[in-house]
């Protein structure tokens, strides 16, 4: 069919000659990809273009010469347009913008070849852009966000004994762009590498009490103890995933999480010669992660596990000496160890359960404005 519903007619067609027949079109590209046998070649033509060349199955030692090509969206290369084999040069094209491309339609170019006897054949010839999408992410060449991330470390570090907050510790990657698979189609090829140790942590001493009210370096010399909560948490995401064949997407993008907090008292002792500190202390640890249910499908791996608790007794003296003495009051053990299909009936319960908050949430708001929304106005 051509642009205007109409299927192309082969053109100069010879007198008939008796058992001259086109029976078929074989179609191949310098890289030997064939069309299948629905007669359809996807390429993905790139720098001066892709080349494919086009022969005439016939039938009837006298056919030789006698094919006549049309092609529907394009100039033949040379004005070859007839004999057995005709060369085509499709050229390149763009979207011309830096996004994802994956469900560009292609645009397709339709040959016919008929032969004097009357019969034609037809196939397709698609094309998919040369565009690519390559993004890197590197956090640590901005400027701007490392002297945002100093600012907040030296505002609460005067309040917080061994503040530190660090986040985006790391890089992203990513590619995509349409390539050629082996057989005669065209998949949109893409991965992502992500590594962030940390996505973001923190850590410090926080005072609880009076002790809050006054900055840290202030707290020694005003009063003997109190009591703190340790906290140091961080959450990282790392691996890479992709479509690197024109089956599923594979690969891993794991994300795990920390935290680990303690509450004790501290006190001088010994006339400020020494300090004591006695603490509680557990942890928990979370790793989730898309992975291969085993039969080709998605599944959710996730991994919790507790620390356990312990008792931390910690002695320092005054020129940089420590004494420390714990106690294992509680082993660490693995709460949830699971793979859990994202197409089980699980899953759906679970995105169930997450849609109630949602629907919910208009009846919380307040009523003028989900009002104004319903009906379209600001």
């Amino acid at each position: 069919m051509d642009p205007d519903g109409e299927t192309p007619e082969p053109t100069a067609r010879p007198a008939p000659v008796p058992g001259c027949a086109v029976v078929g079109i074989a179609a191949r590209t310098r890289s030997r990809r064939a069309a299948d046998g629905a007669l359809a070649l996807a390429v993905v033509p790139a720098g001066h273009g892709a080349e494919v060349w086009l022969t005439a199955q016939t039938a009837g030692v006298t056919c030789a010469h006698h094919p006549a090509w049309r092609v529907v969206g394009m100039e033949v290369d040379g004005g070859a347009r007839s004999g057995a084999d005709l060369a085509l040069k499709v050229p390149p094209w763009r979207m011309g913008v830096r996004r994802w491309l994956g469900a560009v339609v292609p645009r397709t170019y339709r040959v016919a070849v008929g032969s004097c006897a009357g019969d034609q054949r037809l196939m397709e010839i698609r094309t998919y852009p040369a565009d690519r999408l390559s993004v890197s992410f590197d956090p640590t060449q901005l400027a701007a966000m490392r002297e945002a991330f100093d600012a907040v470390q030296y505002t609460f570090g005067y309040w917080i004994d061994g503040f530190r907050i660090h986040a985006l510790e790391g890089s992203l990657k990513l590619d995509a762009g349409w390539e050629e698979a082996e057989d005669h189609t065209a998949f949109y090829r893409w991965s992502l590498e992500v590594g962030f140790d940390p996505l973001i942590g923190v850590a410090g001493r926080f005072a609880l009490g009076p002790l809050a009210a006054f900055p840290r370096f202030m707290r020694d010399y005003l009063l003997d103890g109190g009591m703190f909560v340790d906290v140091v948490g961080k959450i990282s995401v790392g691996g890479s995933v992709g479509r690197l064949t024109p089956g599923a997407v594979g690969g891993q993008l794991k994300t795990e999480g920390a935290l680990e907090f303690g509450l004790g008292v501290q006190a001088h002792v010994l006339r400020r010669v020494a300090r004591v500190e006695v603490s509680g202390r557990t942890a928990m640890t979370a790793e989730a992660a898309v992975v291969d249910a085993g039969n080709g499908e998605p599944a959710l791996g996730l991994r919790v596990s507790w620390g356990g608790m312990r008792g931390e007794m910690k002695l320092s003296l005054v020129g940089g000496l420590q004494f420390t003495t714990a106690v294992t009051v509680k082993e660490p053990e693995v709460l949830i160890d699971r793979v859990i299909p994202l197409t089980s009936i699980e899953a759906m319960e679970a995105m169930e359960a997450l849609e109630a908050p949602v629907k919910a949430l208009p009846e919380a708001l307040p009523e003028a404005p989900v009002k104004a929304l319903t009906e379209g106005r600001s």
